[in-house]
């Protein structure tokens, strides 16, 4: 009885500390966090999951694919830095899904931050390797920032209806203050989830070139400004194209975008009944996008195209928007075309030309026959340029009186596209949401002076100092 009153107290005490040891020994993986330290090749990783990222054993050069291949290798959201510099893929695609040749496979859950988007560049050299950027796969999560992503080109994935050159997004994509540039056939498309934040996606060329959304995608944009795109052939879409799916844009400048068909700004159809189609445009500007770019007369909304080809009807939303000066070029005839279709106004819409559309829901506050008087598109502050608003424009302080709403359930904008207050008084007298993206009169707020804090006095009780816990 006396042994067993010491023995028991032990045997716990090693059962305790085995299942100590079995959770250490079980605890994820920590993160790695991986530094491209080469520009100058396009080279794979020699060993994915050792945590080092090498092209050959001990010659330290981790190279932006040997980075993916180790990423992709090690569980855990692991951290991809990429310097300043242009980083050109090189290698010819096969079309395998391991990042060894041709795009860049994301195949696990990873932040991947440049040095800035005009310092940090990734192209996909696309007269060499035939392939695209990168291709993001189902159920990976990746938060891309801070660098440009461009010259990639399509190619044709299984289960995929669309095209982009730049990425394919099928999981769940953050994408911040970057720049989609110069792909064929693209830069984006997204079949998962994608929120798109300060991103300028521009001149892009081929057969389809719009921000596409589809297979029952969602798409949230923010102060971002579309393009420069111009697509050829047979296609729908300069800008971005709505396509069995949910897209949100907020904040940003759909301009200069040229569709062959129809939707020189905006596409939007629905194809499937089982991925229903709504776009909802909050302060959104959407001008000079051009429809029927191949004047063979046939073409509609030159700024946003509703389509019910399909038999499907989609929902599309506006508030607070300028929709103005896009047209059709017509061979015979070039015409004014704002929008074709229906969409229904939240209110507080500036919609130049109303021929050929059905603007239905809260007309309060839309202004129609007016030129919104914006500057062309140049850098007024902020990460994307703007069309911001002249004197004598009649967008200002013509928004919703209650304010800018940026969502369907009630949530503000308190800033506009550069990022700077909205609500300021544009000479009404009355500190006023203003139309479109960019809020006139409007100033970065300068962030506060920190308040100096006092100097502690140390505690003397018992002679003890306590020390101040940095957390």
């Amino acid at each position: 009885m006396m042994k067993l009153k010491f023995v028991l107290p032990l045997l716990l005490t090693l059962v305790a500390a085995c299942f100590a040891i079995t959770r250490f020994t079980n605890a994820a993986p920590a993160a790695l966090t991986l530094t491209v330290n080469t520009s100058l090749a396009d080279a794979v990783d020699i060993n994915p999951g050792n945590g080092i990222c090498e092209t050959a054993p001990g010659n330290n050069a981790c190279t932006l694919r040997a980075a993916v291949m180790e990423a992709n290798a090690s569980p855990g959201m692991d951290t991809i830095v990429i310097p300043a510099g242009t980083y050109y893929l090189t290698i010819p695609s096969t079309a395998e899904n391991y990042a060894l040749d041709g795009d860049l496979d994301v195949t696990d859950s990873v932040i991947i931050v440049g040095a800035g988007a005009a310092e940090t560049i990734i192209d996909g050299n696309r007269d060499v390797t035939n392939g695209r950027v990168f291709d993001i796969f189902s159920g990976v999560y990746v938060h891309m920032s801070h660098l440009t992503v461009r010259n990639g080109i399509h190619e044709a994935t299984a289960g995929i209806s669309g095209t982009s050159g730049g990425i394919l997004n099928r999981g769940s994509l953050t994408l911040e203050y970057a720049r989609l540039l110069s792909n064929q056939e693209g830069g984006l498309l997204n079949s998962g989830v994608a929120e798109l934040n300060a991103v300028t996606y521009a001149n892009h060329t081929g057969g389809f070139v719009a921000l596409t959304n589809t297979g029952g995608g969602t798409l949230t944009i923010r102060n971002s400004t579309i393009n420069n795109n111009n697509s050829s052939g047979f296609s729908n879409g300069g800008g971005v194209d709505a396509s069995n799916g949910t897209i949100t844009i907020m904040n940003s400048t759909i301009v200069n975008n040229q569709a062959t068909l129809h939707g020189g700004g905006i596409y939007i159809t629905q194809s499937v009944a089982n991925y229903p189609t709504a776009v909802y445009l909050y302060n959104v500007t959407v001008m000079d996008n051009i429809a029927d770019s191949d004047q063979n007369d046939t073409g509609v909304g030159g700024g946003i195209a509703v389509s019910t080809f399909y038999g499907h009807i989609p929902t599309v939303y506006m508030h607070n928007s300028i929709v103005a000066n896009n047209r059709l070029r017509f061979f015979t005839n070039p015409v004014n075309s704002d929008c074709a279709g229906t969409i229904t106004s939240g209110g507080y819409n500036l919609v130049k030309t109303l021929s050929g559309c059905d603007l239905t829901g809260v007309t309060t506050g839309n202004l129609t026959n007016m030129d919104p008087l914006l500057s062309n598109l140049l850098d007024n502050g902020g990460p994307t340029r703007t069309r911001l608003p002249g004197s004598l424009s009649p967008v200002i302080d013509a928004g919703n009186p209650a304010g800018c709403a940026g969502d369907n359930v009630g949530g503000m904008l308190t800033t506009d596209q550069r990022e700077y207050p909205r609500h300021v008084d544009g000479g009404s007298g009355v500190a006023r949401c203003d139309m479109g993206a960019a809020e006139y009169n409007s100033a970065p707020t300068e962030p506060p002076t920190p308040t100096p804090s006092p100097t502690p006095v140390p505690t003397l009780t018992h002679h003890i100092f306590l020390p101040t816990i940095q957390r």
